[in-house]
């Protein structure tokens, strides 16, 4: 499985980019945004959520959320967030809403979470999310050789 990440500085430029994107791939993606926040800049009450959707059904995203039962800081709420976005997606796969074919992109605008999840065992501090994402890659990349990409906003 591969994890790809592409980091933007100019907010036009990427919002262009990802209208351009969705309009190119929405017939075989699935296509995910997630994000976290804390009611603080940096650290407080927290929620996560992800806007999943399918390929090719207009007006049919599914939103989940979540809000973490603690005091937490913002790194922990987006790595939540892309959880949510990954169990969402393995959801549409298994059930059969979405063809074994198609590709999934989950858009993310943190680097930090993804060098989080790809370098996990150095980050103990966010071991209990980082428990619930790794089944969920292992679940996506077995159920069939495909690719991730988590492109940074």
């Amino acid at each position: 499985m591969n994890i790809t990440s592409v980091a933007g500085t100019d907010d036009v430029i990427i919002d262009n980019a990802v209208t351009r994107f969705i309009s190119e791939h929405h017939s075989n993606t699935v296509i995910c945004f997630s994000d976290g926040a804390t009611t603080d800049s940096e650290v407080g009450a927290g929620c996560a959520a992800a806007i999943v959707i399918p390929p090719g059904r207009e007006n049919q995203e599914i939103q989940v959320t979540e809000l973490l039962d603690k005091i937490t800081d913002s790194i922990e709420t987006e790595l939540t967030a892309i959880a949510l976005a990954l169990e969402s997606v393995i959801d549409m796969f298994t059930s059969g809403v979405v063809d074994d074919e198609v590709n999934t992109v989950i858009f993310t605008d943190c680097k930090a979470a993804v060098n989080i999840i790809m370098e996990s065992h150095v980050h103990s501090n966010y071991h209990q999310v980082i428990a619930r994402i790794r089944p969920s890659l292992l679940k996506f990349h077995n159920m069939r050789e495909r690719e991730l990409y988590l492109p940074l906003k």
